[in-house]
């Protein structure tokens, strides 16, 4: 059997969700659905870091078909170019020495720019 391990990226993004899975799993009262914010992150997890459907189902004790499902219904986002880079490069001027990591991430608050599970994109 051919086993990929996991980069250390992948591992830490499926261990977030997986605490995030535990904690509902834990405080809910009956079964019920799992919420949309659940599995967005599951989704975002095959999209953004190519883990497999299989894993992602076996760790988070999904249903297979339903996660590959969730993910055919949700396209990636893809991002387009910037035409007007008239809101950046103020940005760039009044934070010269920031670098373009924290640059995004100012812009991305700037536009309000985030995930379903509410962090930055």
């Amino acid at each position: 059997m051919n086993k990929t391990k996991l980069t250390e990226t992948q591992y830490s993004a499926l261990k977030k969700v997986e605490q995030q899975f535990t904690a509902w799993r834990e405080t809910r009262t009956k079964r019920g659905r799992i919420p949309d914010s659940l599995w967005s992150m599951a989704v975002d997890l095959y999209y953004s870091y190519g883990l497999s459907i299989n894993k992602i189902a076996r760790t988070f004790r999904l249903n297979y078909t339903d996660l590959q499902l969730h993910i055919t219904k949700k396209p990636p986002v893809v991002m387009q170019p910037i035409e007007d880079e008239s809101a950046i490069n103020p940005l760039i001027k009044d934070n010269p020495k920031a670098s373009r990591f924290a640059l995004s991430k100012m812009l991305c608050r700037e536009w309000n720019w985030v995930q379903p599970n509410v962090s930055l994109r």
